[in-house]
This record gives C-alpha cells, sequence and structure tokens, in this order.
C-alpha cells in the first residue's frame, strides 16, 4: 500500500533526478554526495538521494501541519464556527449565512 508520505517522497525523487541529483556519485561527481559515497565497499551503499527526499517531505509535512494549525486558530476567531460546534453544517453555508446576516444587519457604527 502506498501511503501519501510514500507517495510524495516518489514524486520529489522524480523531479530531483530530472533536475539532475542522483544516487550515483560514480557517474556524476560531487553536488549532494560526500566522499564517503565513492566507497560503497567500504561505508555501503550512498543513500544522500534518500536522506535529501526525507528531509524535503518531512519540511513539507511541517509547513502543511503549520498552515492547518493556523486555519484552525483564524476558525476559532470565527464566531459563527464558534457557535455551530459540532453541528455538522459545511463550514461553506456557515460562511454563506455569515455574510448574508453581515448583510440583513444595520451597519454598525
Amino acid at each position: 500500500m502506498t501511503t501519501p508520505n510514500t507517495n510524495l517522497a516518489e514524486q520529489v525523487r522524480t523531479y530531483l533526478e530530472e533536475v539532475g541529483l542522483t544516487d550515483r556519485p560514480e557517474e556524476y561527481g560531487d553536488g549532494i554526495h560526500g566522499w564517503r559515497c565513492e566507497l560503497p565497499d567500504l561505508y555501503g551503499r550512498c543513500d544522500c538521494l534518500d536522506n535529501v527526499v526525507a528531509d524535503l517531505v518531512n519540511l513539507m509535512e511541517a509547513a502543511v501541519k503549520r498552515a492547518q494549525a493556523e486555519a484552525l486558530r483564524d476558525a476559532a476567531d470565527d464566531p459563527v464556527l464558534r457557535l455551530s460546534g459540532h453541528s455538522g453544517i459545511s463550514i461553506t453555508r456557515l460562511r454563506a449565512r455569515a455574510d448574508l446576516i453581515k448583510k440583513e444587519a444595520p451597519d454598525e457604527q
């Protein structure tokens, strides 16, 4: 089964390979690789590209979590959403209702 993280990692790896990063330092030399990558018999298979992909996926996931947390904080500040609780009413309908209420209410000055 492919998880979202695995799918994202595959997409990131494919893109990085398309722009020239590789896990074959013997063919392409430096770049993201360290000197140990040239000696796989002594130090094992090069995992530099795997590490870069994992770091990028972790950064993207962290950015999404921060954005989600910010959206939840914004929603918590919305009085219409705060009143609705867990009633199952969609946010879109609540926002449309809030806009309608604002139009019908007299201007507060």
